[in-house]
């Protein structure tokens, strides 16, 4: 599957609210073709802040049916990987990032991906050499539209 993403980073802890945008590639890799390798890379914007985020995770979709509504599917989903903040006049900071997800998506004629994931909490660590290190909140959601090839 290919999924654009697009939506807020509100901050909780050491961030502000950031926009984001994202680019998830998922490959199956269960039998049943629901559980899913991802790639969500992600950049997460501000004013004179920049946040570039490449996990790598698992997603398993879980049907789910309202009334005669089919194709409807829960997302959870955890990521761990490598992140960058970028400060405009600072030196950039390499560290790590966590992600725990989860929402709803909609798959129009096997092919179509409308989704929305509500529930995403993400927290970065920045440090050097893990002595002194820092981590960052934000609770974020988004949309996504994408296919599956």
């Amino acid at each position: 599957m290919f999924n654009l993403q697009l939506g807020v980073g509100i901050g909780v802890y050491n961030v502000n609210t950031t926009g984001l945008f994202g680019a998830e590639l998922g490959f199956a890799v269960t039998p049943d073709r629901r559980g899913y390798l991802i790639l969500p890379f992600q950049v997460q914007f501000s004013s004179g802040t920049t946040v570039i985020i490449v996990p790598l995770g698992f997603e398993y979709d879980v049907p789910i049916t309202i009334g005669s509504i089919k194709n409807l599917y829960l997302t959870p989903r955890l990521a761990v990987g490598y992140a960058s903040l970028q400060v405009t006049g600072v030196d950039t900071l390499n560290g790590g990032y966590l992600a725990i997800e989860g929402g709803a998506k909609y798959v129009f004629r096997g092919r179509w991906n409308f989704g929305f994931d509500p529930v995403s909490l993400a927290v970065l660590f920045f440090g050097d050499n893990f002595q002194h290190v820092a981590a960052a909140v934000s609770y974020r959601l988004y949309v996504y539209v994408g296919l599956n090839f």
